[in-house]
């Protein structure tokens, strides 16, 4: 990265997303080694080692510091691979990448945990360091009947998004754990009989 505000944007979303710290790079001849230590172990670690998440995260994150102003980083599926509170912080990074850096992102995503931070975000509002309803744009698309139909979904300055994403998009995993609550619950009521 060209300059120390390019490294030091990259190095506190790295730390973020991946939840490591102390952070050093060693240089061997043409390889590179990146070492840090795990804030859940304690331990000294090659950032290799922790997971395929991370080898997917690394290069969004160097691209993004080292992008001039005003250019566009286009992203395929950057939550693939890392656990819900890391998919929060990704979009943490590009909120950032935006109000910090002036890159705009295009975000092909289907995290559910991306949108919610953006629209919290958006709900926090950019006096207090968030974003604002026009720094979000959201495209959806579906498939009906044979053709492809994009739709433009608006956030207001809530985080509220108007109707358009079907409830399997946020809700599947709240469906879910309502079909096991009913299903322990009918459970206990054939037991008390």
């Amino acid at each position: 990265l060209a300059s120390k505000k390019q490294y030091r944007f990259f190095l506190s979303h790295l730390s973020k997303v991946l939840g490591v710290s102390n952070i050093v790079f060693n240089e061997q001849g043409e390889l590179a080694q990146c070492l840090a230590k795990n804030n859940a172990t304690g331990a000294k670690t090659n950032v290799a080692s922790l997971g395929f998440g991370v080898s997917q995260c690394l290069p969004i994150f160097v691209q993004g510091a080292a992008m001039d102003p005003r250019g566009t980083l286009m992203v395929e599926q950057p939550e693939a691979q890392i656990h819900p509170t890391a998919q929060l912080d990704l979009a943490t990074f590009f909120a950032d990448l935006w109000t910090k850096r002036k890159v705009c992102s295009i975000i092909e995503t289907h995290s559910a945990n991306i949108l919610l931070r953006l629209r919290s975000l958006v709900a926090l509002g950019p006096k207090h360091g968030g974003l604002s309803p026009a720094d979000v744009s959201i495209a959806y698309f579906d498939v009906q009947n044979g053709q492809t139909i994009v739709q433009n979904l608006d956030v207001d300055e809530n985080g509220m998004m108007q109707d358009g994403l079907p409830l399997e998009f946020f809700g599947a995993d709240i469906e879910e754990g309502l079909k096991l609550g009913a299903a322990k619950y009918h459970r206990s009521q054939n037991h008390a009989e």
